[in-house]
């Protein structure tokens, strides 16, 4: 009699898991296709049409890292809201897919040798690299639009080795800029970690995670929301 009841119990337990995982798998699949749907309606502005020829012809990687990294930032803000599809989130949704796309428009004017080379860059190298942050600025300024900028010069800043500046824990940053910026950057993170590159082999999630968690310096929960976005 025991072992009935402990066994019924057992299997409403192993139900109520099997129904909580498959409810959030239902999840998943409409935020990936919630995700795709916004970053069409984004790929669809003949601003960012121009912006992505000049960003293909420059350097292909970079292209197509950048469409990609504005599919996994919609997918994290989703996954936060828990695929809530309010207008409100929607054009939150919308307005981060424009920061993702845009985040590295610096790029455009770092030598296509620079974005290239299959080793790893020298000093003198390197600090031309970290310059894109603020060319990005400054390919930006006159776009129209809130938060771009402002997440082309901060994406890098909340990494142990932050550039262009440094300390952004210690500074006033506005929350919505602040929010989109680690957003922005956990997708950066992630996508540059696990796509091959021309001075390095992709590594499996799993490790990619592992490395994210001692190199990343912002808000964790936007990192457990990508690793959730992935499951």
């Amino acid at each position: 009699m025991l072992w009935g009841i402990y066994g019924i119990e057992t299997i409403n337990r192993s139900w109520d898991l099997n129904k909580a995982r498959n409810s959030y798998y239902t999840m998943s699949i409409q935020i990936a296709q919630l995700s795709k749907t916004i970053l069409r309606e984004v790929l669809l502005d003949t601003r960012i049409i121009s912006f992505l020829e000049r960003l293909r012809e420059h350097h292909e990687e970079t292209h197509q890292h950048s469409i990609r990294v504005a599919y996994d930032t919609i997918g994290i803000f989703l996954t936060i809201k828990e695929g809530e599809i309010s207008d409100e989130v929607r054009e939150e949704a919308i307005s981060l897919g424009y920061c993702g796309i845009l985040h590295d428009a610096g790029k455009l004017r770092i030598p296509k040798a620079i974005l290239s080379k299959k080793e790893a860059l020298d000093e003198e190298e390197w600090e031309i690299m970290k310059q894109h942050p603020r060319y990005g600025f400054e390919e930006l300024r006159t776009f129209d639009h809130p938060l771009a900028k402002y997440i082309a010069v901060g994406h890098h800043e909340y990494q142990q080795r932050a550039y262009p500046r440094r300390n952004i824990h210690e500074r006033n940053v506005e929350e919505r800029i602040a929010s989109a910026a680690q957003i922005v950057c956990v997708a950066d993170i992630a996508d540059a970690l696990t796509h091959k590159r021309s001075y390095k082999p992709a590594l499996p999630k799993e490790e990619a995670y592992r490395i994210m968690r001692t190199q990343y310096t912002g808000d964790h929960a936007y990192l457990d929301s990508l690793a959730r976005k992935a499951a």
